[in-house]
């Protein structure tokens, strides 16, 4: 693994056992393992990783989360360093619009943080 690699911001959707729901994640993956990210166990691990706890009804699709990012009505926590989600379902790239919408959002009004991921050994 590159130590420079800074990673690529996501959107993550978790399946949520007994549900027709999705719990939606944000965060950095390594870039390197965008294209293979899901593991055969459906687990990817993400850093700086955030939850949007509660979704804007003006917010249409969890896509759109991905493409301009949660409002002023979402509720977003704060960052944890790193995590390890499980029955990932999908997982888009961010625009750099969503990934400032992220940042700002009440409950996650965190700076950007763009150093590189150090994997633990």
């Amino acid at each position: 693994m590159s130590t420079k690699d800074t990673g690529v911001w996501v959107c993550v959707g978790q399946e949520v056992p007994g549900t027709a729901y999705e719990q939606i994640y944000f965060g950095r993956i390594l870039s390197e393992h965008l294209e293979n990210s899901i593991s055969n166990t459906g687990i990817v691990i993400l850093f700086e990783c955030q939850l949007c706890v509660a979704v804007a009804p003006s917010i249409r699709s969890w896509f759109e989360l991905a493409t301009k990012g949660p409002n002023e009505a979402c509720r977003v926590s704060s960052p944890v360093k790193a995590a390890s989600i499980g029955r990932v379902r999908e997982i888009i790239e961010c625009t750099e619009q969503a990934v400032q919408a992220w940042h700002t959002c009440p409950w996650g009004k965190v700076p950007l943080q763009q150093q590189p991921i150090q994997m633990a050994s």
